[in-house]
C-alpha cells in the first residue's frame, strides 16, 4: 500500500504522523513524509483535516463523512440489542439479496487484528443449503446408528436423533438463510470472524431480521462431516470460525426481556 502526500495541501498539523500506528509517517522539514510500510488501517486517510493523504487508488473523495454520533445513536442501539432473540421460526421467504449485499459490504469496516483483513464470508440458501440439510441430516443420523459421535457432541446431537428421523429440520431450523465465516489459518486473531458474524448478527436485526448462532453448523463443517464444507468453495488456506442461521422471523414478541447482569467489575 502506497502511501502519497499532496504537500499541496498539507498543513503539516502532525495529526497523521501521530496516529500511525505503523509509524509510516513522519515530520520532515517540507511536510509529512511517507516511509514504505504499512498495514492500510486508513486512519490518516481519514484523520487529515485537507484530505491531503490519499492510498494508491483510494483518495478523501472516496470516503464518507460520518456525523458526529450522540446519545440518541447509543439508545438506538440499545433497543436492537434489546430487541435481539435467538430466532428459531423462521417465514418460508428469502431476505432479498439486495439486502444480504448491503450488511455484508457494511462489514468492512469491523476491526480484525492487526488489521489482517482476511475473511471469507459464505451465505447459502435455497437449493445448496436445502442439499446441505438433507446430507447433514442422513450423516447424523448414520453416525449417531453407528455410536460414531463422541461428547459433547453425543448429548445435543442425541437429543435431536428422533425429530431428525421424522423428517424435522432440528440442525438448520428451516431458516432460509445460512453465513458462514472462514478465517484464514495464519491470521493472528481467528476471533475475526466471531467479530464479524456478532456485528452481522447486529445489522440484520437492525434491517428487522432474525438470526441465530448456529453451533450445530459450526460443528458439521469442523467436526463431524468436514467434507460437507465443500459446498462453501474455501481456499485451502481459510477454516471455518462459526456460522449463524438468518432470515424473516415467524415469531413476535410483545416485549423485551430482562437477563440478569453478567458479573462485572470496574477496576
Amino acid at each position: 500500500m502506497s502511501i502519497i502526500i499532496d504537500q499541496s495541501k498539507c498543513i503539516k498539523c502532525g495529526k497523521c504522523v501521530a496516529d500511525c500506528v505503523a509509524g509510516a509517517l513522519s515530520m520532515g522539514s517540507n511536510g509529512v513524509e511517507a516511509g514504505k510500510y504499512c498495514i492500510n488501517c486508513q486512519h490518516c486517510l481519514s484523520i487529515c483535516p485537507a484530505g491531503a493523504i490519499s492510498l494508491d487508488k483510494l483518495s478523501s473523495e472516496n470516503c464518507r463523512e460520518v456525523p458526529q454520533l450522540s446519545e440518541a445513536n447509543y439508545q438506538s442501539l440499545c433497543d436492537v440489542m434489546r430487541k435481539r432473540y435467538s430466532i428459531r421460526k423462521y417465514k418460508k421467504e428469502s431476505v432479498n439479496w439486495q439486502t444480504i449485499t448491503e450488511i455484508l459490504h457494511q462489514l468492512r469496516f469491523i476491526p480484525t487484528g492487526c488489521n489482517f483483513h482476511d475473511l471469507q464470508i459464505r451465505v447459502i440458501g435455497g437449493e445448496k443449503l436445502d442439499e446441505l440439510r438433507a446430507a447433514a441430516a442422513k450423516k447424523i443420523i448414520d453416525m449417531l446408528n453407528k455410536g460414531e459421535i463422541s461428547k459433547p457432541f453425543s448429548g445435543i446431537l442425541g437429543s435431536m436423533k428422533a425429530g431428525l428421523e421424522a423428517g424435522e429440520d432440528m440442525l438448520f431450523r428451516n431458516a432460509p438463510h445460512l453465513i458462514v465465516v472462514a478465517v484464514n489459518k495464519k491470521a493472528p486473531c481467528p476471533e475475526d470472524g466471531i467479530i464479524a458474524l456478532t456485528n452481522f448478527e447486529l445489522l440484520a436485526n437492525a434491517k428487522g431480521l432474525g438470526t441465530c448462532w448456529c453451533g450445530v453448523g459450526y460443528w458439521i463443517f469442523k467436526f463431524i462431516a468436514p467434507e460437507l464444507a465443500e459446498v462453501l468453495e474455501l481456499d485451502e488456506n481459510h477454516t471455518v470460525v462459526h456460522t449463524m442461521l438468518f432470515g424473516i422471523p415467524d415469531v413476535e414478541y410483545a416485549r423485551s426481556k430482562d437477563p440478569e447482569d453478567f458479573d462485572f467489575t470496574i477496576i
